[in-house]
């Protein structure tokens, strides 16, 4: 293989793209693999300008053949040589032995960029090594259809790739939110607030039919307008619904995976360390307070001395924690703890509860009361980071911010004892029990909607004429393509594929040329008729915001090689 196979791509694109280009590229991708890994949300804004950014860098070239089929023949190949692909090179990430984002797996085969996608979640990571990315010219050409017309499949259509889908989980996300509204003002109303929510818990699989989606949609909006007076009422409890909303979202997301926490016993320990490094500096300030700085001392000590995988905490971690939490508040909010201090104690005290949900997760299987119980203290399972991702651009201009505008409404909550006592003293929640049914509803709400966008990897779709017609068309174009060498000419300038398509002089000499089936014959008839007006049915080329870099089908290298990951 020619030198610099294994230069990281990031490099390649330093060095072609322009400084505020390779900046976008990486914002981009960043996002756009955080709501994938984690919410299993295959955005479209985001993707778009990652294509078109790495075809700008010409680091994607067509690829010479149709899309690889899955037919797994690197894998049986390694599996005859002893290389085993499942679970190459992981790291047991419940353990809490390694960095909780260690887990990763090189692709299973070549070809197959759908399934290095599909195995990146969580903190799992999927990735390979190779001369250069590919594009199939198929899947562009799907990529390119009007929505509601592209097929995965004689009868299905992935479900990221399905407009309705996607705006099924949105209405969801939507009166989710409405409802929880409602119920904070204590208006329980009739039990059919719930029923789109039952409906798809009930069909959630890997195939869900296109007519269920259609049927929870009008349920939704229906709900929607007989509570629409109701729910404007919220005034700022509408902001701070929908950014509680996104918050769960993220909290769900690590309950569905192992060691969601991200809890690291090295890391844990360094933390410690740094800890009981600066207590004695603060000990003066720490006693002012009212606390006891050598029985916080201790208690730090003994954490540190029992944070070891075949240990527990000390009973009193809790405690610790909270009071670490509070010394943090009280001298931040006198002007008596510098910002170095501030970071050691508050990631203390996050990093005490993380431990704790840590140990507490394989003892609670009901992911939904894990979520509850996160909620209150979710720094110990969330980082700025994290938050970054989730909120950034909720609000226009604030991309660049430590901590994102749209966080703001859920901030005193995070500062209060509890979820329950914020809900009963800002919006006037008769008491705690009442506070928690109307969280774990909430919970529940978006629980199902995460675990759509998990489990339900296809939409069945019923026969329909122009969908196969664009299904065959796209087909024989990618042979024609292929076998005729126009690869080359349609890659330096990809509005071709509209103009060609437009034309429709290619599939007419197939056809007098004898290389049509009677099959593609008879479907493709309407386009042999009228292959301008059938291509603008069809496809988006002529749209005028429309740009085809940014709907290129990625695929892995053509050639690649696989590393063994240090076994540690």
């Amino acid at each position: 293989m020619p030198d610099g196979v294994e230069t990281d791509l990031d490099e390649i694109l330093r060095t072609r793209l322009s400084p505020g280009h390779h900046q976008a590229y990486q914002r981009l991708r960043a996002s756009h693999f955080y709501r994938w890994k984690w919410h299993r949300d295959s955005g479209p804004d985001s993707l778009r300008g990652v294509r078109a950014l790495l075809y700008a860098a010409e680091v994607a070239v067509p690829s010479r053949s149709v899309t690889v089929p899955r037919t797994r023949v690197f894998r049986s190949y390694a599996e005859e040589i002893g290389l085993p692909l499942d679970g190459f090179a992981t790291r047991v990430t419940e353990s809490g032995r390694h960095h909780p984002d260690g887990d990763e797996r090189m692709f299973a085969e070549p070809g197959d960029c759908l399934l290095m996608y599909e195995q990146s979640s969580g903190r799992r990571i999927a990735h390979g090594v190779g001369e250069q990315l590919t594009y199939a010219m198929d899947e562009t050409l799907r990529n390119s259809l009007r929505p509601g017309l592209r097929l995965d499949g004689r009868d299905r259509v992935a479900s990221i790739h399905h407009e309705p889908f996607r705006d099924m989980l949105q209405d969801l996300e939507v009166w989710s939110t409405g409802d929880f509204l409602l119920a904070l003002t204590g208006n329980d109303g009739a039990n059919d607030r719930l029923v789109p929510f039952e409906r798809l818990a009930a069909s959630i699989g890997e195939l869900l039919d296109e007519e269920q989606i259609t049927e929870i949609r009008s349920s939704v909006a229906a709900l929607l307008r007989a509570h629409r007076k109701a729910t404007r009422k919220a005034g700022e409890g509408g902001a701070f619904a929908v950014m509680l909303g996104f918050l769960l979202d993220e909290l769900i997301a690590r309950s569905s995976v192992p060691n969601g926490a991200g809890f690291w016993f090295t890391y844990a320990q360094a933390v410690l360390t740094a800890l009981l490094s600066r207590i004695p500096g603060l000990r003066e300030r720490i006693v002012r307070l009212g606390i006891d700085a050598d029985g916080l001392t201790r208690h730090a000590e003994q954490l540190l001395a029992d944070c070891l995988p075949d240990r527990s905490p000390d009973p009193s971690a809790e405690r610790t924690a909270e009071t670490l939490r509070h010394i943090g508040f009280s001298l931040r909010r006198q002007g008596e703890l510098s910002d170095d201090d501030a970071d050691c104690v508050f990631t203390a005290s996050n990093t005490i509860w993380r431990w704790l949900y840590f140990l507490e997760r394989p003892r609670q299987p009901n992911a939904e009361a894990v979520v509850l119980r996160w909620l209150h203290r979710p720094w110990g399972i969330l980082t700025v980071d994290d938050v970054r991702h989730a909120y950034s651009g909720l609000i226009p201009g604030d991309e660049g911010a430590d901590v994102p505008a749209a966080f703001t409404p859920v901030v005193p909550m995070l500062r209060s004892t509890s979820p329950q006592d914020y809900l009963c003293a800002q919006f006037g929640v008769p008491d705690h029990a009442r506070a928690t049914r109307v969280l774990e509803r909430f919970i529940h709400c978006r629980y199902v909607i995460h675990r759509a966008r998990l489990q339900v990897r296809h939409v069945h779709l019923e026969p329909d004429d122009l969908r196969e017609t664009a299904r065959e068309l796209i087909d024989v174009f990618t042979e024609w393509a292929d076998v005729g060498g126009h690869l080359s000419r349609i890659d330096a300038d990809l509005g071709l594929l509209g103009k060609e398509l437009r034309s429709g002089e290619w599939c007419a000499d197939l056809k007098a040329t004898g290389k049509l089936t009677v099959y593609q014959s008879r479907v493709l008839q309407p386009y042999l008729d009228h292959p301008a007006r059938t291509c603008d049915r069809l496809f988006r080329f002529g749209e005028r915001d429309f740009v085809p870099a940014e709907h290129i089908g990625l695929m892995p290298p053509e050639k690649f090689t696989i590393r063994a990951l240090p076994d540690d």
